[in-house]
């Protein structure tokens, strides 16, 4: 897990939903969307964000692609997992959209992780994080 802060290879600042002012520590798991047919294309990320104050975890979405237009092209979804019951909650970009969060999940005591799909024309990415 990358702490803000920290400067782990795949750091990035975090994104998506504000900690209200009083919450401390924000962390992420973030993955790069891929497709193994375009070696070395990113197509955006999917970011597991956790609030170690409210201890709730949501899922960022961020496609590189232009804005999302249903039924043509560019959207995506982003889905927060818990692992201890299956738990879910996803995001899907709505046209005109870039990036979304999903809803948030209480994980105390347990551990989720963020899967991501976009759809970039011919080809879509996908990735997972790793579990926090």
């Amino acid at each position: 897990m990358a702490l803000l802060g920290a400067s782990p290879a795949s750091a990035a600042p975090l994104k998506g939903l504000a900690s209200p002012a009083t919450c401390g520590n924000f962390a992420a798991e973030i993955a790069n969307l891929t497709n193994p047919d375009n070696p070395g294309a990113v197509y955006g990320i999917i970011q597991l964000s956790y609030s170690s104050c409210t201890r709730n975890v949501w899922a960022y979405l961020d496609s590189y692609g232009p804005a999302c237009e249903p039924g043509i092209d560019y959207c995506g979804t982003g889905t927060v997992y818990r692992n201890s019951d299956g738990a879910t909650s996803t995001c899907s970009l709505q046209s005109g959209q870039t990036t979304c969060n999903s809803g948030q999940l209480y994980d105390g005591g347990v551990t989720s992780y963020a899967y991501g799909s976009v759809d970039n024309g011919p080809l879509s990415g996908y990735g997972q994080t790793a579990s926090y």
